[in-house]
């Protein structure tokens, strides 16, 4: 792991001074430094001189590499809901609840509130083990196998005939839906120096507004398909499908950091580790250390993000699950609750 350090010595068995003495910088031998080291290993190549529009030209390339691919996938949450306020499995559900999921699978009494909550009780459950996986694996192909198997459960969801069954792929959904905000929080840092990070995250967050208005649009179009099922299994089956091309895309195309980028050179990819060293966060670590754990839980803006996400997603999950019923309530016909909506 990088150190920077006012002292030329090594500190202690585990550590070596790189070739540039005048660089400051030291690299853990032990086992648990960033992935980023592998491309530091020449005297010339720590603090190498970068032309400013060289760094510029770099700096929009990786925009082209990351933000599209986090942009249509954020949009696509909110063609069908939104990853942390609106899940889109549940508007999904709430939709087909006005073309008769209720009376074909007989969602009688509070089975059909249960199915709302039992897709969280799989998001929560898998909170932590899909962090940790997080920092374990390349995370690029495993957002995209996160995306391609919630698309997958979901289309399983048109295949249901009672309630047992869509009840157990709802919290497999929830599941593999808990990575996305934290996977796209985790891949923009790994990317942008702070004062960039902002900006970026304000880019393919606000996708949520062409998604928004995508997909009453989508939604409208699949109302109007005439086939042998019933309505509600195409809403099932058509965002399942558009989910699961789309994590395939991503699995593909999506780099998983700086450091094994193929579409940058091996100097390009020295050039974007180097300026993110005023992050002071690496780039990218495999071990999970118990004294960064511990901080954590002792940082007050960790229970205030708590209490934010409580406070939203109480009223919030009375809104998306029984919108379209209430809106529907008020004399629209089924297709226009999508306008609506």
């Amino acid at each position: 792991m990088f150190k920077n350090s006012d002292s030329e010595q090594p500190e202690n068995g585990h550590e070596r001074d790189l070739p540039s003495k005048r660089a400051g910088w030291k690299v853990s031998t032990s086992g648990d430094g960033d992935t980023a080291m592998a491309l530091f290993s020449e005297t010339d190549e720590v603090h190498e001189e970068s032309d400013p529009k060289e760094a510029k030209k770099l700096e929009r390339k990786i925009d082209l590499m990351i933000l599209p691919y986090l942009t249509v996938c954020y949009a696509f949450f909110y063609i069908v809901g939104t990853p942390f306020y609106t899940s889109s499995d549940k508007t999904t559900l709430s939709y087909a609840a006005i073309f008769g999921i209720r009376d074909d699978l007989k969602l009688t009494g509070t089975k059909y509130n249960w199915l709302s909550s039992l897709f969280y009780f799989g998001f929560l459950i898998w909170a932590f083990p899909t962090n940790f996986l997080m920092q374990r694996l390349p995370i690029g192909k495993y957002l995209g196998f996160n995306i391609f198997m919630w698309g997958f459960f979901l289309m399983l969801q048109a295949a249901c005939t009672n309630f047992a069954s869509l009840a157990t792929l709802r919290a497999l959904a929830g599941a593999a839906e808990a990575c996305s905000d934290p996977s796209f929080m985790l891949i923009t840092s790994m990317w942008y120096t702070r004062e960039q990070q902002p900006i970026r995250i304000g880019i393919w967050y606000t996708a949520n507004g062409l998604g928004i208005a995508g997909g009453g649009l989508l939604g409208y179009g699949i109302g109007n398909i005439k086939g042998s099922l019933a309505s509600w299994k195409y809403e099932f089956l058509v965002i399942g499908a558009l989910c699961c091309v789309w994590g395939i895309v991503m699995f593909i195309m999506l780099p998983d950091s700086p450091v094994t980028a193929k579409l940058l050179t091996r100097k390009q990819r020295r050039m974007a580790i180097e300026r993110l060293r005023d992050n002071q966060t690496g780039v990218e670590n495999k071990q999970l250390k118990g004294y960064q754990v511990r901080e954590a839980f002792m940082d007050y803006k960790l229970y205030l993000f708590f209490i934010l996400g409580v406070v939203c997603n109480i009223p919030n999950g009375g809104i998306s699950n029984f919108g379209t019923i209430i809106i529907q309530g008020f004399g629209f016909s089924t297709l226009g609750l999508y306008t609506a909506s």
